[in-house]
C-alpha cells in the first residue's frame, strides 16, 4: 500500500487539519527563505515588486486547481452513475427471473444473488485495495454458465433471456469501469506542480510586503487557508471507493434485504 492510501483511512477532521498544517509549513517555508535571501541581496532602498506579479503568479495555480478539481469531481459522478447501473441491473435481472417457469428459476436465481453477495462482501473490499476478487469473477462465470443452459433447455424464452443478457453485460461492463475508477487517482507529480505553484505565491506575498511584517503574516495566512480546504476537498473526494467518503453498494444492499426476487 502507498503511503498516499493511507491518508484515505484517516478521519475527514483530521485530514482537513493535515493540510491546513502543510499549506501553513510552506506559507512559513517561504517566509524563511525570502527573509534570508534578503539578508543576502538586501534590495535598493524603496524597490517594491510590482503587485501584478501576484496576479501572474496566482493564474496557473488557479488553473492548476480547477484542472484537478475537475477531474476528480467527472471521476466521483462517473462512480455514482457506474454504482447506480450495476445495482438496477442486478436488481432488474432479478426480476426477469420471475417469468420463468418455477423449475428454471432456482438456479439461475442462486447464481445470480451468489455474485450480487460477492459484489457486496467480497469485490468492494478489493475494489479499495486496488485489487478483484476472484470469488466475483467466478459467480459471474456460473451465472452466464447457468443462463446458458436455461437457453438450451428452455428456447422458447428468447425474449426473456435476450434480457438477461443484456442485463448480465450491463453488470460486467459497470464492474469494470468501477474497476478502472477505483485505480485512478491524482498524480504525485500534479500534487509536486500544485506545492509549488502554491509555494511561489506565498513567496509572492511576502515580496509584496517585505518591511511589514503584519501584512506578510495575514496574506500568508489567508493564502494557507484557501490552499489547504481546497486541497482538502480534492484529497477527501480524490478515490470513490476509498476513505470515508467512500460510495457504498447501497442499491445492491437494499435489494438484497428487501428480497425482492421473491
Amino acid at each position: 500500500m502507498r503511503l498516499y492510501d493511507l491518508l484515505f483511512d484517516l478521519p475527514t477532521a483530521l485530514l482537513f487539519l493535515i493540510s491546513i498544517s502543510v499549506a501553513f509549513a510552506i506559507s512559513g517555508l517561504a517566509l524563511g527563505i525570502t527573509r534570508w535571501c534578503r539578508r543576502l541581496w538586501p534590495a535598493a532602498t524603496g524597490a517594491l515588486m510590482i503587485s501584478t506579479t501576484l496576479s501572474a503568479t496566482v493564474v496557473p495555480a488557479a488553473l492548476m486547481i480547477t484542472f484537478i478539481a475537475n477531474e476528480v469531481w467527472v471521476a466521483d459522478n462517473r462512480a455514482k452513475t457506474v454504482v447506480l447501473r450495476e445495482g438496477m441491473a442486478i436488481a432488474e435481472s432479478l426480476k426477469l427471473l420471475r417469468h420463468l417457469p418455477s423449475d428454471a428459476r432456482p438456479p439461475l436465481q442462486e447464481a445470480l444473488l451468489a455474485y450480487a453477495r460477492t459484489v457486496v462482501t467480497e469485490d468492494w473490499d478489493a475494489m479499495r485495495a486496488e485489487q478483484r476478487s476472484e470469488n466475483t469473477e467466478e459467480a459471474m462465470y456460473l451465472l452466464r454458465e447457468r443462463l446458458y443452459e436455461a437457453k438450451r433447455h428452455l428456447p422458447d424464452l428468447e425474449a426473456v433471456w435476450q434480457t438477461l443478457s443484456e442485463q448480465i453485460g450491463i453488470m460486467v461492463e459497470n464492474r469494470e469501469i468501477r474497476h478502472s475508477i477505483a485505480q485512478l487517482c491524482v498524480s504525485p507529480m500534479k500534487w509536486a506542480i500544485l506545492l509549488l505553484l502554491f509555494f511561489v505565491n506565498a513567496c509572492a506575498v511576502c515580496e509584496l510586503n517585505p518591511v511589514r511584517l503584519r501584512e506578510q503574516l495575514v496574506g500568508l495566512v489567508l493564502l494557507s487557508l484557501a490552499f489547504g480546504s481546497i486541497s482538502w476537498l480534492i484529497l477527501v473526494y480524490d478515490r470513490p471507493f476509498a476513505g470515508t467518503t467512500a460510495l457504498h453498494p447501497t442499491l445492491l444492499i437494499e435489494t438484497l434485504a428487501s428480497g425482492a426476487w421473491h
